[in-house]
C-alpha cells in the first residue's frame, strides 16, 4: 500500500495556478512519485503537475541547449 504523499507549494503558474511538488523525504524518491502518480489514476484525481508543464519545461531545455 503507498503511503500518504505531503505536497509543497512551487510557485504560481503563469495563469495564476498553484504549482505544486510532492515533498519526499524518503531515499526512494522514484518509487513515491510513481506512487503518488498511481494514487491519482486510482482516486481519479488530477496529478500534481501536469503534463503540459513538463512539455514546456523540455521545449525550454532543448532551445537552451542549442
Amino acid at each position: 500500500m503507498s503511503q500518504k504523499v505531503k505536497f509543497s507549494i512551487l510557485g504560481f503558474g503563469r495563469f495564476g495556478e498553484k504549482l505544486i511538488v510532492p515533498a519526499f523525504k524518503d531515499d526512494d524518491n522514484y518509487r513515491l512519485q510513481i506512487d503518488a502518480f498511481a494514487d491519482c489514476i486510482l482516486n481519479n484525481t488530477p496529478v500534481p503537475i501536469p503534463g503540459e508543464e513538463g512539455l514546456i519545461n523540455q521545449k525550454i531545455i532543448v532551445e537552451v541547449n542549442k
